[in-house]
C-alpha cells in the first residue's frame, strides 16, 4: 500500500535524515578507529570536566525548586527580574544556576520551571535565551590555566562572556513583549515568602530519602544524555575533519577552530590553543564567539532538555546570535584595558 506524506511533514526532512544516517553509518564502518578515538576523547571530556562540574549543581537546582527556595528568593528578586528581563523573580534561579554551573544546567532549570507552571511559556523562552553560560570553572580551569596558562586571559573572557550574556537577556526583554508577566497585585513580605516556601515543600509528599534518590537518578540521567551528545559530536567533528581534510588546508587558520567549535566547544578551543600563528587577542575573540554560540553539541543537549516542555528552540537560537553580537562589541571595547598586559 502506498503511503502518502502528511502535508505538515515535508518529505525533504526525511530525505535529509536518510542522507545523514546512511553517511554517518558508512563512515563508522569505513573508519572505526577514528570513531573510537574521537568517542574516547569525548568520554574523557565528559568524565573529567562535565560530570564533576555539573552533578552537584543539578542536585542543588532540584533542591532549590523542590523545597520552595526559588519561590522564597523570587519574592525579593521580582522587582529586579521583571523590569530588566520581563520574567518573574523565580526565574533568577535559572540565571544563577546557569552562571555558576555552565551549559546546559540553565536550560534544565528553565524546563523544570515551565513544566511545573511556575513561569509562562514566554518567560521560559526569554530565560532560555540567556541562562546558558560557560561556567567560571571551565573558563578559568580549562581555558585559562590548562590551555593558555594565563589567568588574565580567563578574566578577560569571563567578563566578556557574562556581560554579553546579560546584554542578550536585556535584549530578549523585547521578545514577545506584549506577553510580559502581569504586575504583582500585593506587597511582598518576608512572611508571605516564608509561607510560600513552606507550602511548596509540603506539596512534595514523598519521604526525604525518596526525594533525594529521585533527584540523584534524574541528575545522572541528564548527565548521561549530555555525555552521549558530547561523544556523538566528537565523532561527527572528526569525520568532518577527515572528509574535508583538503578543504581545511586551504581555509584561514582562524576559521578552522571556529568550524570545530561549531560542533563541540571544548574540541574547538583546544584545537585553537595549539595554533601558534595567531595573536592572543585573535584567540580570545574566537573563544568568545565559540562560547557564545555554544556548539551544536550543546544545542542538541538543550533541545533534549526542553523537549518535555513547550519551550521553543527558536528563542534559544536567537539568544545565541545576540550573545555572539554583544561578545564581539564587548571584547573590542575591553581590549584597550587588557591588551597591554596580555
Amino acid at each position: 500500500m502506498e503511503v502518502t506524506p502528511l502535508p505538515h511533514q515535508p518529505i525533504v526532512k526525511t530525505c535529509l535524515m536518510f542522507i545523514f544516517i546512511t553517511t554517518f553509518t558508512s563512515l563508522l564502518i569505513l573508519f572505526p578507529n577514528l570513531a573510537l578515538d574521537a568517542s574516547v576523547n569525548g568520554l574523557h571530556i565528559w568524565l573529567d570536566i562535565v560530570f564533576p562540574a555539573l552533578f552537584p549543581f543539578l542536585i542543588a537546582s532540584e533542591l532549590i525548586i523542590r523545597f520552595g527556595i526559588a519561590h522564597f528568593a523570587g519574592y525579593f528578586l521580582d522587582p529586579l527580574m521583571r523590569p530588566l528581563f520581563g520574567v518573574r523573580g523565580i526565574g533568577a534561579i535559572a540565571l544563577f544556576i546557569g552562571m555558576i554551573s555552565g551549559y546546559p544546567a540553565g536550560a534544565k532549570v528553565c524546563a523544570d520551571l515551565r513544566t511545573k507552571a511556575y513561569i509562562s511559556q514566554t518567560e521560559g523562552e526569554r530565560l532560555l535565551a540567556f541562562t546558558n553560560n560557560a561556567s567560571p570553572l571551565f573558563i578559568f580551569g580549562v581555558i585559562a590555566i590548562s590551555f593558555y596558562s594565563n589567568e588574565l586571559v580567563g578574566i578577560f573572557i569571563l567578563l566578556t562572556h557574562y556581560l554579553a550574556n546579560l546584554f542578550a537577556g536585556l535584549s530578549m526583554r523585547f521578545y514577545l513583549w506584549k506577553k510580559s508577566p502581569p504586575p504583582e497585585s500585593h506587597q511582598r513580605s518576608f512572611k508571605d515568602a516564608l509561607h510560600t516556601m513552606h507550602r511548596i515543600r509540603l506539596q512534595n509528599k514523598l519521604p526525604i530519602g525518596h526525594q533525594f534518590s529521585h533527584m540523584i537518578l534524574q541528575s545522572v540521567r541528564t548527565l548521561c544524555i549530555i555525555g552521549g551528545y558530547i561523544m556523538l559530536f566528537s565523532v561527527i567533528s572528526q569525520f568532518v575533519k577527515a572528509a574535508l581534510g583538503v578543504f581545511f588546508e586551504q581555509i584561514p587558520l582562524a576559521l578552522e577552530p571556529l568550524l570545530f567549535g561549531l560542533f563541540e566547544m571544548t574540541i574547538g578551543i583546544h584545537h585553537l590553543a595549539s595554533t601558534d600563528s595567531l595573536s592572543l587577542f585573535i584567540h580570545i575573540v574566537i573563544i568568545c564567539l565559540i562560547l557564545s554560540f555554544n556548539g551544536l553539541s550543546v544545542h542538541a543537549q538543550v533541545l533534549s532538555l526542553i523537549s518535555e516542555s513547550d519551550l521553543r528552540y527558536r528563542a534559544y537560537f536567537l539568544g545565541r546570535v545576540l550573545h555572539a553580537f554583544w561578545s564581539l562589541l564587548i571584547v573590542f571595547g575591553l581590549s584597550p584595558v587588557f591588551l597591554p598586559y596580555l
